[in-house]
């Protein structure tokens, strides 16, 4: 009997690598759930073979899908009844909205241009009028989005920051929460495969690259973006989920 895995979670929060790791662990065919055309990274041909579902090894899952969606009780858009397992996973909703400020403004040289690179106050403050945009929407949408997903029973949480910090130790949870028995070495190879350096081209974690679509690979880096308004919207909208979450 073939199975479906299903990984939900709010945009930019580590969806897309967790999907190709499992793909590749699993042997099953990464595909995106109402994915715009331009939302996927461009990807060398040879990391695209190993998200396919063609490799040697075997197990019973043969479809990994990512959604951005919301759950819902009455949303017919996800068909959760034909997926056999579900996972949500979750990142700070603070570094979330400084990876999603760059990528949804990487075709405006003057949103991603360093203050001291901006010649007027004119176009300052269109920078600030466009990251305070993505501040408020993250803090608004990521706590609702997070909160409907942790509703449906049987969902398994995943932190992006655990994944990052130890991934072979949160890899080998998710593969109990599977029931599937990976082959001796296959989640450092994945790992090995699916490196940040991988993924963005060479670049080493640290290493930013404003309009990429795997940007900097770090963690916290919202400290070096969040002023104090910031914090006080992040706090305003979105503090008990974060507070469930240990994000506070």
């Amino acid at each position: 009997m073939v199975k479906k895995l299903l990984i939900a979670g709010y945009p930019r929060s580590g969806n897309t690598w967790l999907g190709y790791l499992l793909s590749y662990i699993l042997n099953a065919k990464y595909e995106e759930f109402n994915a715009p055309k331009n939302s996927k990274p461009t990807l060398q041909k040879e990391v695209l073979k190993l998200i396919e579902g063609k490799l040697s090894h075997r197990s019973r899952y043969n479809s990994v899908v990512k959604t951005h969606e919301r759950y819902s009780f009455n949303a017919d858009k996800v068909n959760l009844e034909s997926f056999d397992k579900t996972i949500l996973i979750v990142r700070d909703p603070r570094d979330v909205a400084v990876s999603l400020y760059y990528y949804t403004y990487s075709n405006l040289p003057i949103a991603l241009a360093k203050p001291e690179n901006l010649i007027s106050k004119k176009f300052w403050f269109i920078k600030k009028y466009l990251w305070r945009k993505i501040v408020y929407k993250v803090a608004r949408e990521w706590p609702l989005h997070t909160a409907s997903w942790r509703t449906y029973e049987g969902t398994k949480l995943v932190k992006y920051e655990y994944l990052y910090q130890n991934p072979t130790k949160t890899l080998r949870q998710i593969c109990q929460f599977l029931e599937y028995s990976p082959q001796s070495g296959l989640l450092k190879k994945a790992l090995q495969l699916f490196t940040f350096k991988q993924l963005s081209g060479g670049r080493k974690k640290g290493e930013e690259y404003q309009s990429g679509f795997f940007r900097k690979g770090v963690i916290g880096d919202y400290k070096n973006h969040f002023d104090w308004l910031d914090k006080i919207i992040m706090k305003h909208y979105a503090y008990q989920e974060m507070k469930e979450l240990n994000y506070t």
